[in-house]
C-alpha cells in the first residue's frame, strides 16, 4: 500500500465507487449528488490532498484538509469498501503525522461529522480531534452535524 499526491482519476475512481455510508453523509453535507462531480470537487480543492493505494495499484481512499482560508483547514475522506484492517491503520498513522505537520502552519483543522454515524465520531477522536459543539440541523434533512477541531495538542 502506498499514499500518492490525489490525482483526477484516483479522485473519481474513490468517489464513484464509496463506501455506502460516504455516499449518504455527502447527501447530507452538500448539493453534490453526482460522484463524478465530487471526484473532480476533492482534486481541485485548495489544500493537500492524498490518495491511499491498495498493493495492485487501485485507490481506495482519499483525504485531505481544504483551506478556505490560510488558518483554518477542514479534513474530509472518502474510502472504498475495499479498506481492510491493515489499510485503516496505515490510514490512521498516516493521518495522524498529517494532522500534526498540518497544524504547525494551520491553527485550527476542523472535521465535520454526522451525528449519526459512530464510526466517524470514533475516527475523529483517535485523530486526536476535540469535539467543539453540534450544529443542529445542519444536515439538508435536518440531520445534527458534530463539529470537532484539531489544534495540535498532543
Amino acid at each position: 500500500m502506498e499514499f500518492r499526491s490525489l490525482d483526477l482519476a484516483s479522485a473519481v475512481y474513490v468517489a464513484s465507487n464509496m463506501r455506502a455510508l460516504d455516499s449518504d453523509c455527502l447527501t447530507v453535507a452538500t448539493t453534490i449528488t453526482s460522484p463524478e462531480v465530487f471526484g473532480l470537487n476533492r482534486w481541485q480543492t485548495d489544500g493537500a490532498a492524498w490518495s491511499l493505494h491498495d498493493d495492485s495499484g487501485r485507490p481506495i481512499a482519499m483525504g485531505g484538509i481544504s483551506q478556505v482560508v490560510p488558518w483554518i483547514g477542514t479534513a474530509w475522506m472518502v474510502a472504498t469498501d475495499d479498506m481492510t484492517a491493515g489499510s485503516w491503520k496505515k490510514l490512521m498513522r498516516h493521518s495522524r503525522k498529517v494532522f500534526h505537520n498540518a497544524a504547525k502552519t494551520i491553527p485550527r483543522i476542523e472535521a465535520h461529522v454526522l451525528r449519526s454515524w459512530s464510526d466517524a465520531d470514533k475516527f475523529a477522536r483517535s485523530l486526536k480531534f476535540e469535539l467543539e459543539g453540534v450544529r443542529y440541523r445542519a444536515g439538508r434533512n435536518g440531520q445534527d452535524i458534530l463539529t470537532f477541531v484539531y489544534q495540535g495538542k498532543s
